[in-house]
């Protein structure tokens, strides 16, 4: 089921208007909230003035399947907003790069940016806020980013995505995770990072491929306060090139644990692990 499905073709400055300003819950199983589909032309605009609540089993609240000028819209969606969500999505980015020849000077660059939202988990499992497996896009500073239950990932990106995120992120509860690149994806981040609860980690890169870099030559500080949490987990390629602060102060957790990748740490850095932890465990690749 489909809350709104965009499949405009408008002419130059003309696209689908959405808004709502009173409540949506999202409720049931597999449904989804707001659907960008793949024909979409012109210059649509998503003005959600109060939250979409993705509760439920298997829901989505917003698919990109089409580049276009997402700068104007105000995206807020909340999982578990107003009872239990498992396994739902909030934003899912789906679309190829160039895909939309109508754009015109609407798209500056290569990404389309976010200024206007709120992206929360209040109360769930398995969920992720943003899920991106192809596209590229730009969250620009906004409202912290909060998540709340457990084994849950703030940021996914797989396949060639392209992430840049200028925000904070807040965790609490147990193995949750803040961001996470796999595959040939590509993650350029700002913002401190704060996770607590049982092995509950800052940022995971998963794959050789995937690469973590500063944005906007940024600072990243991240704070894991649960026991046998790690900071970063690199297997990729990792540059923090700026500084930053990065605490572990459970029992058996880390700084850095790098299975195989390259990892560059450079500027004024702080370091502190917790009783029986482990600054800096190398289990392959490079450290610096």
């Amino acid at each position: 089921e489909y809350l709104g499905i965009f499949n405009a073709c408008g002419g130059a400055g003309k696209g689908m208007r959405f808004f709502n300003t009173g409540t949506i819950d999202m409720n049931g199983t597999n449904s989804y909230g707001i659907y960008v589909s793949s024909v979409v032309r012109g210059r649509p605009f998503i003005e959600l003035t109060t939250p979409i609540n993705i509760n439920g089993i298997g829901n989505t609240g917003l698919i990109l399947s089409q580049e276009f000028d997402l700068s104007p819209s105000t995206i807020k969606l909340n999982i578990g907003g107003t009872s239990l969500a498992t396994d739902a999505v909030g934003i899912y980015s789906n679309y190829n790069k160039g895909g939309n020849n109508n754009l015109g000077s609407w798209l500056s660059g290569s990404y389309m940016e976010l200024n206007n939202y709120n992206l929360k988990i209040t109360n769930s499992t398995n969920s992720i806020l943003t899920y991106m497996n192809k596209g590229n896009l730009q969250f620009n500073s906004g409202s912290p980013v909060t998540i709340n239950g457990t084994n849950n990932k703030g940021f996914v990106t797989t396949d060639t995505a392209k992430l840049r995120l200028n925000n904070d992120i807040t965790a609490i509860g147990d193995h949750n995770l803040g961001l996470y690149a796999d595959a040939t994806s590509e993650i350029e981040y700002t913002g401190t990072i704060s996770m607590d609860g049982y092995k509950s980690h800052g940022i995971g890169i998963n794959s050789s491929g995937s690469k973590l870099n500063n944005y906007l030559n940024g600072i990243v500080s991240i704070t894991v306060q649960g026991d046998e949490s790690v900071a970063i987990y690199n297997k990729g390629t990792t540059n923090l090139l700026n500084g930053g602060t990065f605490t572990s102060t459970g029992n058996k957790g880390g700084i850095i644990y790098n299975a195989g990748g390259t990892t560059n740490l450079t500027g004024t850095n702080t370091y502190e692990v917790g009783a029986n932890g482990v600054g800096f465990f190398v289990t392959g690749g490079k450290l610096t």
